[in-house]
Order: C-alpha cells, then structure tokens, then sequence
C-alpha cells in the first residue's frame, strides 16, 4: 500500500487576535486610526481587501481616482510584502511585523 496524492488546505488561521491591527495615520500623524482584521486564513490579497474596506468606511481614500492611502502586494521575485504609503504614516503593530515583513 502506497499514498500516491495528498493534498491539504491551509485551514488555519494565520490572523487572530494577536496580531489583528494596523494603526495609521490619513493625516501625516495628527490623527490615527486603528484597522482590526477578523480572525481567518488570509492570503496577502485578502489582508490587502480588509484594509481597503475599512479604510473606505472610514473614509480614507481618494474617490476622484480610487486610490487608497496604502497599498499591499506580493513581490513574487523575493517572497516579500510591499507595502506602500501614499500619504499619512503607519505604526509598526504585530500585523505589520508578522505578516508584512516589517
């Protein structure tokens, strides 16, 4: 008897409450906010989309081009997260450092 195939899900959760924030700053430090991820299995996209959405419900984009004040993605030529501000600023939280790299 051999096993010729196994193929498993990443079911864990690589978000909990440990490491669920993210604070930043829409206004270069004045006033800071604080983004809370839902426990669950996220991929860098999924991480991206959470951010994306609370910062539109917090009203922290430009709606005349759709631009978010940070942007997440996957360099697929290092394996690392970049993460890029556009305006404002971000304080390293267990989020930032577990998951982007920082």
């Amino acid at each position: 008897m051999a096993l010729l195939n196994l193929e498993t899900y990443y079911s864990f959760p690589n978000i909990d409450s440990t490491n669920n924030s993210l604070k930043y700053s829409p206004d270069n430090g004045e006033n800071w906010f604080t983004i809370q991820i839902p426990e669950g299995s996220y991929e860098i996209r999924d991480i991206y989309a959470a951010i994306k959405q609370q910062m539109r419900t917090n009203n922290h984009y430009n709606d005349e081009n759709d631009k978010y004040f940070i942007s997440v993605s996957a360099n697929s030529s290092t394996l690392k997260t970049v993460l890029t501000l556009l305006s404002g600023g971000l304080r390293p939280t267990q989020l930032n450092e577990a998951h982007l790299g920082f």
